[in-house]
């Protein structure tokens, strides 16, 4: 099958569930990162969209019907998107390879994340979230200027923006306090508010992509 079928897929299964801008960069995330793969893939772009709520909580019937059309064809797919796609990408000005950005860049972007995700704990499991995150990412390795940067966000007092800490350095932190706050919270919670911290930095940062932030969420 190829691409602009599988893209066709996509898109009419996707669209059941997602509209809008939200839709538009779902498929952007499935062209850049699966399209060249086979279907067998198709769990690990499940796993990148985790941070959705309408992808979370249909996860299982979404991968069904995905895994139906791809073997049916054509018939009853709706039209290619991709003019579609690109428009949303030109409204938005999302760059081409935004994980180009030099590793300082990604410090304000990361704090942004971390400072919405602490907003939404709450209050009484805060504290719970980041000793487990800390103690993890200590145990990991993670740089303790990082550690310590994360610990005063999730406090909610102002951290450094100078550091420059390795971007896969980011990417474990965060997933480690992804992990920490569905120990706490649950995963559907924590999904849905990863989502909302994902969008507010996106919207801080224009052309900036923070989903590149996430790891798969392993727990």
């Amino acid at each position: 099958m190829n691409i602009d079928t599988k893209r066709r897929v996509v898109y009419t299964v996707l669209s059941e569930v997602l509209d809008g801008d939200e839709l538009w960069d779902v498929m952007w995330r499935w062209e850049e990162g699966y399209a060249q793969k086979s279907q067998y893939e198709l769990n690990g772009f499940f796993n990148d969209c985790r941070d959705l709520h309408a992808i979370a909580s249909n996860r299982s019937q979404l991968y069904r019907d995905l895994i139906g059309l791809l073997m049916k064809g054509t018939s009853g797919l709706k039209a290619d998107p991709i003019s579609q796609m690109e428009a949303y990408r030109q409204r938005n000005g999302i760059l081409d390879n935004p994980v180009t950005l030099n590793t300082h860049e990604w410090m304000p972007c990361f704090s942004v994340v971390v400072q919405e995700l602490m907003l939404q704990v709450p209050a009484a499991q805060v504290q719970q979230v980041r000793m487990q995150a800390e103690e993890q990412a200590q145990h990991r390795g993670v740089t303790p200027d990082l550690v310590y940067a994360f610990s005063m966000l999730a406090l909610g007092k102002s951290s450094t923006n100078l550091l420059s800490p390795d971007f896969g350095e980011l990417k474990t932190l965060l997933n480690l306090v992804y992990v920490a706050m569905c120990e706490q919270l649950g995963p559907v919670a924590t999904d849905r508010m990863l989502s909302q911290a994902i969008e507010r930095a996106r919207k801080k940062f224009k052309g900036v992509d923070a989903r590149l932030l996430l790891q798969h969420h392993t727990r």
